[in-house]
């Protein structure tokens, strides 16, 4: 068995999930990079740029307990 690793950032007033992070002086095109992985929001902090995807907050659709037969 293997773990999925998922990193999220707090950012303004959410989180982020992290989607790619690699060392700043690689990225040449931060825009492109957004676009190719579908994300919407590109951070950098030191040397290192996080392209990432806004977490949307989850919303109570139903409100009511389903009880299963007998």
């Amino acid at each position: 068995m293997f773990n999925i690793r998922r990193e999220f950032i707090q950012w303004e007033d959410g989180l982020v999930e992290v989607i790619k992070s690699c060392s700043s002086h690689r990225v040449k095109d931060a825009n492109g990079l957004k676009t190719l992985l579908e994300c919407d929001v590109v951070l950098r902090k030191n040397e290192t740029t996080y392209i990432c995807r806004k977490v949307s907050e989850a919303e109570l659709v139903e409100d009511e307990v389903n009880e299963l037969p007998n």
